[in-house]
């Protein structure tokens, strides 16, 4: 079956009728196809923590953006949209397309979720996804449809299941099927990867009701791996990994690790940039490492940012500018120690990926009072030394972060 008899079958001026029972007798109805499942991560509890009218529209805000993504690919998708899931689905000589929507969607999702100033995003959930490839049946249901059969079409959302949140599996039979140097991402793009260093380890695996393990590979179209999710305890049990080795040795102990940069470019539209330092080391810098992703619009050719240096997510690129403040911006963080004995204070900020930047904060006499724990407002100074908090303010208990 080839593009076009596969439109045909799936159009709305279809005349293909043959049932199940039909299909299940008839060659013609069987084909080798490119199956996707898309599923939303913790649905059940979105729907028991929110009012109806605050979900819906985000399930709505789904199913409209995976269908405009479908459409941009310029090729032939069956879609079957059923409560938080979708079910796509094409020939194999479409697999290229298949994973590369799936990262297109993956984006789109993440897009989603950012943070307007200090307004939620459109929306507050992430999808997991499974592509896989092989031979199924079409047949027309009794309700009208298209629809599918075929142990291919369970395997792939076995794999949808298996996959932590933002994470896409892909089987080795997809991954043979696709073109991969023809796979891309934003980050990936940033970062220069081709080919095969878009696909992780090849893993083996035991899937409930499927009773041969079956083997899939991770695409790493973020900066990490997301890694498995356990089907019992609903849990992430493989931690994200970085996708190369890092680079160099090891950080030692007293190696400089927090810096004062200043932004060399800065894209908003694709969130990313590089910032120079004074040690003539360039770093990559994108909105999710800053601790206040709204301040990227302060990034502009030669404003300061101070941020704390991390491993390259592959060998030979700049190293990450994580946990970034911009110089002169106002942050809130939580004091980490106790001021005794003259000793300076360490207010402590993250990013959303965990990094950690410790701010030193001068004791004077207004800061004195400070105790351990408190959270504090601060405006982001900058010297040689990296990044120092001026003008500090507690933070009232009802307004704290």
């Amino acid at each position: 079956m080839n593009n076009e008899q596969f439109l045909q079958i799936i159009g709305p001026n279809s005349t293909f009728s043959k049932s199940l029972a039909e299909a299940a007798k008839d060659p013609e109805c069987q084909f080798s196809g490119t199956w996707m499942f898309v599923d939303i991560c913790g649905s059940t509890a979105m729907k028991q923590s929110q009012a109806e009218q605050a979900w819906l529209p985000q399930l709505g805000w789904f199913y409209e953006t995976v269908a405009q993504l479908v459409e941009e690919t310029g090729v032939g998708f069956a879609q079957q949209y059923s409560g938080d899931g979708i079910l796509l689905a094409t020939i194999d000589d479409n697999a290229t397309k298949a994973v590369s929507l799936a990262i297109r969607i993956q984006e789109a999702i993440a897009d989603g979720n950012k943070m307007n100033g200090f307004a939620m995003g459109e929306i507050n959930f992430n999808v997991s996804i499974g592509v896989a490839s092989g031979v199924a049946r079409i047949f027309r249901a009794p309700d009208g449809l298209i629809d599918f059969a075929g142990i291919i079409v369970d395997k792939t959302s076995r794999l949808c299941g298996l996959a932590s949140p933002r994470a896409i599996f892909i089987d080795p039979d997809t991954r043979d099927a696709a073109h991969m140097g023809r796979l891309s991402s934003r980050v990936g793009e940033v970062l220069g990867r081709r080919g095969e260093e878009y696909l992780g380890e090849r893993i083996r695996t035991a899937v409930k009701g499927i009773s041969e393990s079956i083997e899939y590979f991770e695409v790493l179209w973020e900066q990490s791996f997301f890694g498995v999710k356990n089907e019992a305890a609903g849990e992430v049990v493989t931690k994200p990994v970085l996708a190369r080795p890092p680079v160099g040795t090891k950080t030692a102990f007293n190696e400089r690790r927090k810096f004062v940069g200043k932004v060399k470019v800065y894209g908003q539209e694709k969130g990313f940039g590089f910032l120079s330092s004074d040690s003539g080391e360039d770093f990559y810098l994108s909105r999710d490492l800053l601790v206040y992703p709204e301040d990227e619009d302060k990034l502009v050719e030669g404003a300061m940012v101070v941020f704390v240096a991390a491993d390259a997510v592959q060998s030979g690129r700049s190293r990450q500018a994580t946990a970034a403040l911009v110089v002169g911006e106002s942050a809130e963080g939580q004091l980490t120690n106790d001021l005794v004995d003259r000793r300076p204070g360490w207010i402590g900020v993250k990013d959303k990926f965990g990094h950690q930047h410790l701010i030193f904060m001068p004791v004077t006499p207004s800061t004195r009072k400070f105790t351990k724990g408190a959270w504090l407002s601060f405006v982001v100074g900058a010297n040689d030394k990296g990044g120092f908090a001026q003008d500090v303010v507690e933070v009232v208990d009802d307004e704290a972060a």
